[in-house]
């Protein structure tokens, strides 16, 4: 599930289409000596290329208010690894 459709209440896969996969997006100016993943939907993966992290960021708020939550955790719960 896209985490920012996710966040906004938006049918991810009704937006992208029934066959559309996810990616990874790293933001990497986040907080200083940090890297942030996150599961994107096609359109929001696209958005952020575009836009760049700062404008993605400051169109979608909740996303941020996130990434602050989870400063303070030691596991990622965006992250790819299956182990």
């Amino acid at each position: 599930m896209c985490q920012v459709c996710k966040l906004e209440g938006v049918d991810w896969k009704f937006r992208n289409g029934t066959d559309s996969a996810l990616s990874k997006g790293i933001f990497y100016r986040v907080y200083e000596g940090q890297i942030k993943s996150v599961h994107l939907c096609l359109i929001c993966s696209v958005e952020l290329f575009h836009k760049g992290e700062s404008r993605f960021l400051q169109k979608h708020p909740l996303l941020a208010l996130e990434f602050s939550k989870r400063q303070t955790s030691e596991v990622d719960d965006f992250d790819f690894s299956f182990a």
